[in-house]
């Protein structure tokens, strides 16, 4: 995997046209509602990542819950392809 499909943004799940210079072609509607509609999601997952000695996880990035009991899982109600956690790694010294 290169590292520009890493630091690619997933599509989002909000689309909004009110404001464009040019009326979307109804094909692209479509094509976006069927998307939306009949992507693959899975319900209720628990992330959680794994570090070798010396690095730590400092903290998470996105739309997710973390408990206050277990600041380690991370628990994503729905995630689809189209969706990013984001991870900042420390190294310890």
């Amino acid at each position: 995997m290169s590292a520009a499909a890493l630091s690619s943004p997933p599509r989002s799940g909000l689309h909004s046209r009110r404001h464009a210079s040019l009326p979307p072609s109804s094909s692209q509607v479509l094509n976006d509602l069927r998307w939306n509609l009949a992507r693959p999601q899975a319900m209720e997952a628990v992330m959680r990542l794994r570090c070798s000695q010396g690095l730590d996880v400092a903290s998470y990035v996105g739309h997710f819950y973390r408990m206050p009991a277990n600041p380690t899982d991370v628990h994503l109600p729905a995630v689809d392809s189209d969706k990013a956690v984001v991870c900042n790694l420390q190294v310890r010294a």
